[in-house]
């Protein structure tokens, strides 16, 4: 008796511990609404509020492994769609800012039926940023990155066992280039294409 005891414990730790079965890989790709933003010209009262002309519009590739139907790893690019354009008095010019970013993540589901879920992801990622100014006759480029905590909370909808409809909130690391601070904080809607 206390062997079946043993055995039945040792097995149900480990169906705990161990995945039942591997859920198989995954890729997908989503859009968001395109970048807007503003930005202070100059100091004191002479100091101007320029909001952005033409915004970038993010997108998402990405891919991943699901383990069990609760836990997974997923990795991504987030890129974008020309860029988020300003155009400031003449004496200045124009800004253009293009932003970019990678991660890894841990995912975590939690199925709330059989088509909706709810969905986490937390890890690692890079943020990149690329500042075009244009103006009294100079052009000048400049590119910075950032490594820090990747974020990301989501709602799931599934078409059936392969393709699913989510929408998604992500955060990578904001970066700073001179005094402007750029974040890659987004709302994404995308299809996600099960294996």
């Amino acid at each position: 008796m206390k062997t079946v005891l043993i055995s039945t414990l040792f097995a149900a730790a480990t169906m705990l511990v161990l995945p039942a079965h591997a859920e198989g890989f995954a890729v997908g790709v989503s859009i968001g609404p395109a970048h807007s933003g503003e930005i202070f010209v100059g100091e004191g009262s002479e100091q101007v509020h320029v909001n952005s002309s033409k915004g970038e519009r993010p997108y998402k590739l990405f891919a991943g492994y699901d383990f069990t139907s609760n836990y997974g790893v997923e990795a991504g690019y987030l890129g974008g769609s020309g860029a988020t354009t300003f155009n400031l008095p003449a004496a200045v010019g124009q800004i253009k800012i293009k932003q970019s970013g990678g991660y890894v993540a841990l995912k975590g589901t939690l199925p709330l039926g059989e088509r909706w879920s709810l969905f986490g992801k937390l890890g690692a990622g890079l943020a990149r940023a690329t500042i075009d100014a244009a103006g009294g006759g100079t052009r000048t480029e400049r590119k910075e990155s950032l490594g820090g905590m990747y974020a990301s909370a989501g709602a799931a909808f599934a078409f059936n066992a392969n393709l699913a409809l989510q929408l998604e909130l992500e955060h990578l690391p904001k970066v700073k280039i001179g005094g402007m601070k750029m974040g890659t904080d987004q709302f994404s809607l995308g299809l996600r294409y099960a294996f």
